[in-house]
């Protein structure tokens, strides 16, 4: 008897011979159904799970997240406050103009500034 190269492959394209489509979650309970039949349960080696458990508890600390000495510490915090405080007068500036153009508040009239000769 021949051996056929589709054998045990499945097919997931809809079916020429229906005339609605399948549904995904149709295809894919057919395929959970034929690979629960299929696929088997096995028991890890304790050699396996010795080993993982190794690897997972000496974890070495990856080598860009090193400790910071105090003068790139003190570059990061006062890049962080300064990009605070921009941060904050940038939405102040958003705030009041948006008011302004609601109309809620009225914008300050600025004197015109004089050049002296």
């Amino acid at each position: 008897m021949p051996h056929d190269a589709n054998e045990g492959r499945i097919d997931m394209r809809p079916s020429t011979k229906d005339k609605k489509p399948e549904r995904a979650s149709e295809r894919l309970a057919r395929l959970e159904e034929r690979l629960g039949g299929i696929l088997q349960p096995v028991r890890p080696r304790r050699e396996f799970i010795n080993g993982v458990r190794q690897r997972i508890q000496i974890v070495q600390r990856p080598s860009v997240v090193n400790r910071l000495n105090f003068g790139q510490f003190i570059v990061v915090v006062l890049a962080g406050v300064i990009s605070a405080s921009f941060l904050m007068v940038m939405g102040t500036r958003l705030l009041l103009a948006a008011m302004a153009v609601l109309g809620l508040i009225k914008p300050a009239q600025r004197k015109p500034v004089r050049a002296s000769s």
